[in-house]
Parts: structure tokens; C-alpha cells; sequence
């Protein structure tokens, strides 16, 4: 049984990579303007003969390889994440970099060959950009695998605590035998199942410390109190109904960081079309709603991306950082939760002060020192 905890992680800075944009700031203002990603994939076609609806970056070829993919949907978010950084400091005083990856579990597409080859090509262009990169660590635990990297993050910076250290995520179903495999399973959405989810693609990663020591008077923006992440026993599409009492505990536990008197005004929920998550949620939010302002006030990720799989949770947290700086967001504390299909649950709440003058003037890519 997985479960493990972070609490109290500074965020510094981050980067996303999605279908609407090439950045946090312009996938906010893509969803803001409601534009769309979907589109018919031009040969792909189900077995009823229709083509494949995706949620897929349109300057990535549709038939690039899986790996190949990845590495396009992770390095620009990969180096916006580490934009503040001073790279010839880094570099002369051997200061390195450690990355914990989150990537989707259980798909064929994803085997060991793929994750090493992805892992040591990423590793490889990095470098010859000039980052000084320790190593890269990969997650494979679907829907919640960047909640994971964050405590994995945790647990490193509290042995390494002047680490520099990136917690991420990527994830992609733009391939032919991913698509297959998921529409044998009943998963997709099409003209035949109106419960199924649409495939999209992105990647998000963030530079967390516990401390600024390292970013020495430079004040840390956002915090997120608290993350955990367990493996229960319920599985959806399995005789077991969803109760909401593993999602409930799971959000339990970080919402016990505040008096319940104080309410989370925000909401990122991953629902994506799948009745069991619907279901779920509204059974957990009954349990939590002493924390909640609102539970039927939410947001969602796949409605403006479709379902991003082991990515929707950083994409989550650096939309919600996002919403913050213009001012978006209602209160100072965003509730954000995961469910994965193999049992996991998990939550993380990002304390993000309105107020703070440091998020009004913030310039992401201004080297530290």
C-alpha cells in the first residue's frame, strides 16, 4: 500500500506545456477565451470507424513517436520551471539538479524500454543546454503521479534541504496503441459511450524548496501546506460502489491543516466525463464540506484540455497560481484532488495569499543568484 505526505513544500517557480499553450499564462487565457484543442486526428479511427477526437498540440506532429512526444511536451516545461535560475552559478559552484517525473501507469505503450529511453533522452538535452542535472527520477502512478513527485520531493529536500529539486509531471494519449488499448476498455468518449473521457496531452513541473535559503532574500511565493496520497481498496468498474470514503479521507487529511471555520474558496476536481468520479466526488464532498465554502463550486482541467492524465495535477496547481496573480481566485486557499482508475487517491491543498505584493510584482525568469 503507497501513502505518503509532504507538507509546508514552497513553490518558486513553474512550467506548463498544453494543447491551448506553450505556458501557464497563455493556457489560463486559451480556457478564459474558451478556445478548443480537440480535433479529429487525421488518420487514426476507432473500431466503428470514426476518427479519434484528441486534445493534442498542433505544432507536434500526430504521428511523432511516443517518446519523442513526451520529451516535446516535457523540456519547455522542464526549463520554464527553472528559468529563475542563474545556469553559470549553478554551474561554478556544481550546484545540481534533481527532478522526480510523475508519468501514466499501466498502458503497454509505457513500458520499462520507453521510460528509460524517454528518461535518458530528457536527461541528455538538458545537459546540453547547459543544466546541471543530477538525475531523473519516474513515477508511474497515473492520475495522481505528481502529487507523488511532491512528496518524493519532500522526502528528499528534508534529508537535502539545500537541494534544488523540481517536482513535474507529463503524460500523452497520442498513440495509436494507447488509444486502442483504452477504447477496449470502454474509456474513451464517442457517439457510442457518453460516460468516456477525450485523450489530451501536457506536462507541468515546478521548482519547490522547504526553505528560500538557497534563493537567499528572495522571498518564496506559494506554499502548499500539505499533500497526500494513498492506494485504497476501491477500484472503479468493479462490483464495489464509490462511497466517497476514500476520497473524503484523502482530502480529510489535508484539510485538517485549517480550523474548520475557515473555508477553501477553490476547487480543481478531476472529473472528466467517467460517471465514478462524478459519483465519488459527490459523496466526498458531504464528508468535507465543513472545510468547504462551496463543493459544487469547482473547476475542472479535461473541460478545456481533456483528460491529461499523470499531468493533471500540476496543471492544476500552476492554473490555480495563475488565477491568483490576476486575481481570479476567491480566498486564499485552493483544495485540488485526484483519483486514479488503479486505486490511488490523492490531495493537496496550495495556500496562496491574495494579498502577498510578492505575487503582484513576481517576474518568472529573472536569475537568481
Amino acid at each position: 500500500m503507497i501513502e505518503n505526505d509532504a507538507k509546508k513544500l514552497h513553490i518558486v517557480s513553474y512550467g506548463t506545456n498544453t494543447a491551448l499553450g506553450n505556458s501557464t499564462d497563455e493556457t489560463l487565457t486559451k480556457i478564459l477565451e474558451d478556445d478548443s484543442p480537440f480535433y479529429e486526428h487525421p488518420r487514426w479511427v476507432d473500431t466503428y470507424g470514426e476518427k479519434y477526437v484528441l486534445g493534442i498540440k498542433k505544432n507536434i506532429s500526430p504521428y511523432s513517436d511516443y517518446s519523442d512526444r513526451i520529451i516535446a511536451l516535457a523540456l519547455p516545461a522542464i526549463e520554464q520551471a527553472l528559468m529563475p535560475l542563474n545556469k553559470a552559478l549553478l554551474n561554478a559552484r556544481c550546484r545540481k539538479i534533481t527532478i522526480f517525473m510523475g508519468v501514466d501507469a499501466g498502458l503497454s505503450a509505457f513500458s520499462k524500454l520507453y521510460t528509460r529511453e524517454i528518461t535518458q533522452c530528457l536527461l541528455q538535452k538538458l545537459l546540453s543546454l547547459g543544466w546541471p542535472i543530477r538525475t531523473i527520477w519516474t513515477l508511474k502512478t497515473g492520475h495522481v503521479s505528481h502529487h507523488v513527485a511532491l512528496c518524493e520531493a519532500y522526502a528528499h529536500l528534508m534529508k537535502h534541504s539545500e537541494d534544488i529539486v523540481l517536482a513535474g509531471s507529463v503524460s500523452t494519449y497520442c498513440h495509436c496503441e494507447i488509444l486502442s488499448e483504452l477504447e477496449k476498455l470502454n474509456l474513451l468518449h464517442s457517439i457510442n459511450n457518453t460516460w468516456g473521457f477525450i485523450p489530451g496531452e501536457a506536462a507541468s513541473f515546478q521548482n519547490v524548496c522547504l526553505s528560500n535559503s538557497w534563493l537567499k532574500a528572495e522571498p518564496v511565493g506559494y506554499i502548499l501546506r500539505a499533500n497526500h496520497t494513498k492506494e485504497t481498496e476501491y477500484k472503479p468498474y468493479t462490483d464495489q460502489t464509490p462511497l466517497g470514503k476514500a476520497l473524503s479521507e484523502t482530502c480529510s487529511s489535508v484539510l485538517s491543516e485549517l480550523e474548520a471555520c475557515r473555508g477553501v474558496g477553490n476547487i480543481f476536481a478531476d472529473l472528466n466525463g467517467e460517471r465514478w468520479r462524478g459519483t465519488e466526488y459527490g459523496m466526498s464532498s458531504l464528508r468535507i464540506s465543513p472545510w468547504l465554502e462551496n463543493p459544487s463550486n469547482f473547476s475542472t482541467v479535461s473541460q478545456a484540455l481533456g483528460d491529461i492524465g499523470a499531468a493533471t495535477g500540476g496543471v492544476m496547481i500552476n492554473i490555480a497560481i495563475e488565477m491568483a496573480k490576476r486575481q481570479l481566485n476567491n480566498g486564499d486557499y485552493t483544495l485540488c484532488w485526484l483519483a486514479d482508475i488503479n486505486g490511488y487517491r490523492s490531495a493537496s491543498l496550495l495556500h496562496i495569499p491574495i494579498k502577498n505584493e510578492w505575487i503582484a510584482n513576481m517576474k518568472i525568469g529573472e536569475p537568481h543568484e
